[in-house]
């Protein structure tokens, strides 16, 4: 046999093989759950719902928000969620873990849900219904990932392709910010309706910092920049209101499967503005900032007040504050050169460091002697990466430099202590969803009596 049939034989043998064969492996780890859980799945008519042993009305819930959303989310994404896959959506509910937060991942492709409420920036629907619109319209827009053209290298390459596609094209800020517009759009709530989430770029325009999108998106070592969520989000919901292209999303997922490769995002901008991109996202600001000046117009007069600290070279904020009895206000501060860390400011601006803190905690909540300061803290499991536990802890005044653990298990939450001192009010998330008000015994940190708040109460 020449050389020539040896490799047309070779390079057929190559192609029946990618042909006919199919392998099976996880590209994208999400972490581990405590092993002793035993695992559950129900299914919908979309999803497969997969989660602990016990907690299948939670599961039930989840199921029946995202079929909900399922057809709401596809009128402006242009996908409905699964429509390019045979197969159901997994959903994988994870409860033990204790930050609330969610994923799409492709490879293998599915929807991992930390289903603890979020306990520090709630919206006003219940969680449940907020991931089931945010995360499922993550799953509707990777769906472009095997459409049309795209089906070819996923074919050759499997779930990764569509991997690969969503972080070269859409990106995360156009991901986030576009299922920040679908939550806030399809409900009463979300967070482009919440003051705080666009708190940073409302004073920066007044005081002139206007930067590009793409400044907002990379961000900077020296000028501080929130994440890209809020550059994704003004970018979308700006191109649909202030342009009134309501399908700016599904526009743009058209042009990237139909029509070319290379600057799809500022190509469909200027498509609805009729603008270049930079001057676009310009108008943009300017909009939002129009809005804010009104709002502002209507809320006037405003308290007077006066800065306390001192003004830093580098951005800094100082959350959670309380006030002292010996007038001293207690904070957590942190920044671009700050650490997180607690700290006493006097009232003539003067700041002591205190020690150093966690980075995701409630605020602060000083008791009723103003002897010690209690707050919630997040804290993970020594063995499983989606364990670990919620203490309320607290410092004595006396002793600062001390943290103490009130309590070491559990999942409490933005501890308010009673006018006696004797009884601590705590929230608590159990597994099975729901939330419960417990009162602990500030000795010990004992439950002494809890209350189960209505069904959908938060």
């Amino acid at each position: 046999m020449t050389k020539t049939g040896i490799r047309i034989i070779a390079v057929a043998g190559v192609l029946l093989t990618i042909a006919c064969g199919k392998m099976n492996a996880q590209f994208s780890l999400t972490g581990s759950d405590p092993a002793a859980l035993r695992w559950r799945q129900i299914e919908t008519e979309n999803f497969k719902l997969i989660f602990p042993k016990g907690e299948d009305s939670l599961a039930r819930v989840y199921g029946t928000e995202l079929e909900n959303a399922r057809l709401r989310i596809a009128k402006s994404s242009g996908y409905l969620i699964g429509q390019s896959y045979k197969a159901k959506m997994p959903v994988v509910l994870h409860s033990r873990y204790v930050l609330p937060n969610a994923s799409v991942t492709w490879a293998p492709k599915r929807m991992d849900i930390f289903t603890v409420n979020d306990p520090y920036s709630p919206t006003a629907m219940p969680w449940v219904r907020n991931l089931a619109i945010h995360e499922g319209r993550h799953a509707a827009q990777m769906q472009f990932g095997a459409d049309r053209g795209n089906k070819v290298l996923h074919w050759i390459f499997g779930e990764m392709a569509a991997g690969a596609f969503a972080g070269i094209y859409p990106g995360p800020a156009f991901l986030e910010g576009d299922a920040v517009v679908a939550e806030t759009a399809l409900s009463r709530s979300g967070r482009g309706r919440q003051a705080d989430f666009l708190e940073y770029m409302r004073p920066a325009f007044d005081c002139g910092d206007w930067r590009d999108y793409y400044r907002w998106f990379y961000g900077s070592n020296k000028r501080y920049t929130p994440d890209y969520y809020r550059v994704g989000y003004m970018l979308i919901a700006g191109t649909r209101v202030f342009f009134d292209d309501t399908l700016f999303t599904q526009e743009y997922f058209d042009r990237v499967v139909r029509k070319g490769w290379f600057f799809n995002l500022q190509k469909t901008v200027k498509a609805a503005s009729g603008k270049g991109f930079k001057e676009s996202f310009r108008t943009i600001e300017e909009n939002f900032q129009q809005l804010w000046n009104i709002e502002s117009a209507v809320r006037e007069p405003f308290m007077p007040s006066r800065q306390i600290s001192r003004t830093p070279r580098r951005h800094t904020e100082y959350n959670g504050s309380v006030l002292g009895e010996d007038s001293g206000i207690y904070s957590l501060k942190s920044g671009l050169a700050t650490p997180n860390s607690l700290v006493r400011l006097e009232p003539n601006g003067k700041e002591k460091r205190i020690r150093s803190f966690a980075s995701y905690t409630s605020d602060l909540f000083l008791d009723s002697e103003g002897q010690r300061i209690f707050w919630s803290e997040s804290v993970a499991g020594r063995r499983w990466t989606l364990g670990g536990s919620s203490r309320i802890r607290y410092v004595d005044l006396s002793k600062p430099g001390r943290v103490h653990n009130l309590t070491k298990n559990g999942r409490y939450f933005n501890p308010a202590p009673a006018t006696d001192g004797k009884v601590i009010a705590a929230t608590e998330y159990p597994y099975a969803g729901g939330s419960r008000i417990v009162l602990l015994d500030s000795g010990n940190g004992s439950v002494k009596e809890s209350f189960t708040a209505p069904d959908s109460l938060q």
